[in-house]
């Protein structure tokens, strides 16, 4: 019965856990997780989180004790704590991974402490303001010995790494185009609660991450940037991008927006055929290949449980508990790389 309200039924599901009426068996070693900043991702990946066999929420923490709390008995009456430090600093013992969905003006202060106390450390998106913090806490990481990883989800998905597969058995010929759109209508006004305009305020930084995240896992790293056109809204965020970036004759575009209600398709074009992935890209279960006359060779459909987080909370057990301190999927120097070509085109 629940394996059907999972796939078919996702609102129930989520309704019936955040009143604890259902829970799910857990494996006697499953991973506790520890979460900070409680807004909607950190909800999004808690119910992931209560789904999984692997993975226990075993302590959150807020800046408001009663936000903790709530959260707390939404998500499996775990501990509760009003204060990113007393969990990471004083409570570290409780948690095996911290998953940290701060605004990012945060993220660097917070998994520097969380390295520094030996905590395993999984940060959303950006993961950090600029490539050179995020290298000084690489280095720390190391030194540290603990797991680091950006929540780059999209790359863990069966989709990607379907699409990834076929390139490498050359099913589409040498790849030369890439093109990914990513569309959403927004009052991009209110940016001035999690960004800085001057700094990265607007949806290159947002969400716009993730085409360039997507471009560059088939461009490779250092492209050339070509062409970057901006629209700004009246009090100066970035609302609107056309980038266009080259290397081995390989080109990428991405067109963002916070204007627009088009779909958000990702293409990757060779010279014998074509990938597509369904909108919206960056979560999409549905890949389809072309041969090289617009023909459909192939379809695939994947079961998500939960928007397809439960990959990524896998890819993380998985690796902490063979002993690896950095993931194959989204590995430290990739997302390092999409952050020196976020600078470049945002400066």
């Amino acid at each position: 019965m629940f394996s059907k309200l999972i796939n078919f039924k996702k609102p129930i599901l989520k309704r019936l856990l955040s009143y604890n009426l259902i829970s799910f068996s857990k494996e006697k070693n499953a991973i506790r997780w520890g979460i900070v900043g409680l807004g909607y991702m950190a909800h999004e990946f808690g119910y992931s989180i209560r789904c999984s066999k692997n993975s226990v929420i075993s302590a959150v923490a807020s800046r408001s004790i009663a936000k903790a709390k709530k959260f707390a008995e939404k998500h499996g009456k775990c501990h509760a704590f009003g204060s990113y430090d007393e969990l990471i600093t004083d409570n570290a013992n409780m948690i095996d991974v911290l998953y940290i969905s701060t605004p990012l003006s945060v993220h660097y202060k917070l998994i520097k402490k969380a390295i520094s106390n030996n905590i395993n450390v999984l940060c959303e998106k950006p993961i950090v303001e600029t490539p050179e913090e995020f290298e000084e806490l690489i280095v720390l990481a190391k030194e540290k010995n603990v797991f680091f990883m950006e929540g780059m989800w999209m790359k863990c998905l069966p989709t990607i790494q379907r699409a990834i597969e076929k390139i490498k058995n050359d099913q589409i010929g040498k790849v030369n185009y890439i093109k990914v759109n990513f569309n959403k209508m927004l009052n991009i006004e209110n940016y001035h609660l999690k960004y800085s305009k001057d700094k990265f305020g607007g949806v290159l930084f947002d969400y716009g991450i993730y085409a360039i995240s997507f471009i560059h896992l088939f461009l490779g790293d250092e492209p050339q940037i070509i062409e970057k056109e901006l629209e700004k809204s009246k009090h100066g965020y970035d609302t609107k991008w056309k980038i266009v970036l080259k290397k081995n004759n390989i080109t990428g575009v991405a067109e963002i927006s916070s204007k627009s209600n088009s779909k958000s398709c990702a293409y990757i074009i060779g010279d014998n055929g074509s990938i597509k992935f369904e909108s919206q890209f960056n979560r999409t279960n549905k890949l389809e290949v072309f041969d090289s006359v617009g023909k459909i060779k192939e379809k695939y459909y994947f079961k998500y449980t939960n928007q397809g987080f439960e990959f990524q909370i896998n890819e993380v057990v998985n690796c902490i508990r063979s002993g690896k301190k950095e993931s194959n999927l989204v590995s430290l120097k990739d997302s390092l790389e999409t952050l020196k070509i976020l600078k470049s085109i945002k400066f």
